[in-house]
């Protein structure tokens, strides 16, 4: 009976039986999470790669549940991007002070979050001046390659209205940062360790949060072990004059 029906039913019907079956079949930790050692990108494997069904990408949802609606048209130009990343931009900024923030549109290797995704964009404070008195100003930067891959991934979608919200959430990183605290960014990093935890387990993110921790003193000690020899060779130097210097006097 089913094998009638799914025989009959059409492709988007189809769809949803195989991903249904893959959800339940492999959970998520049957996979492997490996990182990109150039850009720090997650790209997370199927273990065993072999399958029966191959995931369907047919059926694509928004947040609110409904099937996604296809966007016609192709992707944005770099050019016509970064003219909407403008317009968009001196919207939002304008409640900032005149020229205090910048913007970057890049078609570049996007940056990534903790967890390994690329990032739409991002938002970095600026610094104090430097020894030539040059400041730096605080930079939102949008990643076009990101944009293009959604696309590519996922269909088509309204390209300008995320723009919009990315720029506008980049903003909001300035805003906060400027009261000296900025909630949203321990949100996003609470957000990345749950998502670690739901794929990984508790057990191996606490593993690798131990290795790391045991990384950065390797490294740390391989880079200043002269140092610490220095001030070793010193001390005993030091000991021992002061013992040479105790025995003399008796």
């Amino acid at each position: 009976v089913i094998a009638r029906a799914l025989s009959s039913c059409d492709d988007d019907a189809f769809a949803g039986v195989t991903d249904a079956f893959l959800a339940t079949h492999y959970p998520l930790r049957l996979g492997a999470p490996i990182r990109c050692e150039s850009c720090g990108a997650r790209n997370d494997v199927d273990v065993p790669y072999e399958r029966e069904m191959e995931p369907s990408g047919l059926v694509r949802f928004l947040d609110d549940g409904e099937v996604g609606a296809n966007v016609p048209g192709e992707f944005p130009t770099l050019d016509d991007f970064s003219e909407v990343a403008q317009t968009s931009f001196e919207e939002h900024v304008s409640r900032f002070p005149a020229d205090t923030v910048n913007l970057v549109v890049t078609d570049e290797t996007p940056d990534c979050d903790d967890g390994g995704e690329p990032l739409l964009g991002s938002y970095v404070p600026g610094s104090a001046p430097d020894a030539h008195g040059l400041l730096a100003r605080p930079t939102v930067t949008v990643y076009v390659r990101t944009f293009r891959a959604m696309w590519n991934d996922e269909g088509p979608y309204d390209v300008a209205a995320e723009i919009d919200d990315t720029i506008e959430h980049e903003l909001q990183h300035h805003e906060h940062h400027l009261t000296g605290e900025d909630p949203m960014d321990d949100e996003e990093r609470a957000e990345i360790v749950h998502e670690a935890r739901r794929i990984l387990g508790r057990k191996q993110v606490a593993r690798d949060a131990a290795q790391g921790l045991g990384m950065d003193i390797g490294e740390f000690v391989r880079r200043t072990w002269l140092v610490w020899l220095l001030l070793f060779i010193g001390g005993a130097v030091a000991l021992w004059a002061e013992g040479a210097g105790g025995g003399g006097g008796r």
